[in-house]
């Protein structure tokens, strides 16, 4: 069954207090020309790498091959948005790509296309933590972090209509909606079998960037608290190219529950001559999702 074009409109607030489960996968993009130079990327657009290329490709058929997702948003910069069209080309549906600036990376202003090792030369210089560090042009964290919690506000509105909308159709028994979607590596999340208000409703792939995810990722943190103790130390870490993080939230009007499920997962394993992320792609699949959580992320790159 092809899935629906749904256009969900990340705008106002709908009353909801029945209970429903919603995923939301991080993931960041595939190793770009200006991860492969060493370079500061920021909002200079970059285009995958021949290997970001082939790790976009073992994503997409190693863990969303035959899924069903309700919607797809990616930063409008073509290292996220070729990503994303690679790897849900492998979806069970197809549901628009949506673009949208708020999911860039955070802006380093003139220093951007600067090599690393300069970079870091003018952050020592400046005398600042780097959260802190604003380039002429740039951002500090900050700015990033309400970049990501305006659109995760509004993407979260966004889903209470949506529900709405696809329980209607569902009960009318029209076309283009699905009883239940799934999260990355797996089939529908149900941590209590039977229950319906465990099956998930809908099922969110936002394609972005290191940065932007951190902070994304802090911010839900801060809000639902949605780690272990034990992924709490690792949410400030830069996920790898190509890692996918996976939460799910119980939602009703008045009450916002959430939980990590994990952290950086890496899933694609194209590049064997790369021994660092040889190694997390091995250790990832050698480990339970559980015990992967506070792992992978050791090894991941600056953005």
């Amino acid at each position: 069954m092809a899935g629906p074009a749904h256009s969900l409109a990340l705008t106002g607030r709908t009353q909801f207090e029945i209970p429903f489960c919603f995923g939301i996968s991080f993931i960041r993009h595939g190793e770009s020309v200006g991860n492969k130079l060493g370079v500061v990327q920021g909002h200079k657009d970059y285009p995958l790498s021949t290997l970001g290329i082939a790790q976009s490709q073992h994503l997409g058929h190693n863990s969303v091959t035959n899924l069903r997702v309700s919607h797809v948003f990616s930063s409008d910069l073509s290292r996220s948005l070729k990503t994303a069209e690679i790897v849900c080309s492998c979806l069970g549906n197809a549901p628009p790509i949506v673009l949208d600036q708020r999911l860039r990376e955070r802006s380093f202003g003139e220093l951007e296309g600067q090599r690393l090792d300069q970079f870091r030369i003018e952050l020592r210089n400046s005398g600042v933590h780097m959260s802190e560090f604003k380039p002429p042009g740039g951002e500090t964290t900050a700015d990033v972090r309400a970049r990501a919690a305006a659109f995760l506000e509004d993407l979260f509105n966004g889903l209470k209509k949506f529900e709405k909308e696809r329980e209607a159709a569902v009960k009318a028994d029209k076309p283009g909606y699905f009883m239940e979607y799934q999260v990355p590596c797996g089939t529908s999340y149900s941590p209590t079998p039977g229950s319906p208000n465990e099956i998930l409703t809908a099922s969110v792939l936002i394609f972005a960037h290191g940065g932007w995810i951190r902070e994304a990722l802090i911010y839900l943190e801060q809000k639902y608290h949605i780690c272990t103790e034990a992924q709490r130390s690792q949410i400030t870490a830069v996920a790898p190219c190509g890692g996918v993080s996976t939460l799910t939230f119980k939602m009703t009007d008045s009450k916002t529950t959430g939980n990590c499920l994990w952290l950086h997962s890496v899933y694609h394993v194209s590049d064997s001559q790369r021994p660092r992320t040889s190694k997390i792609a091995a250790l990832a699949r050698s480990r339970s999702a559980q015990a992967r959580k506070p792992f992978a992320s050791q090894f991941s790159s600056p953005v």
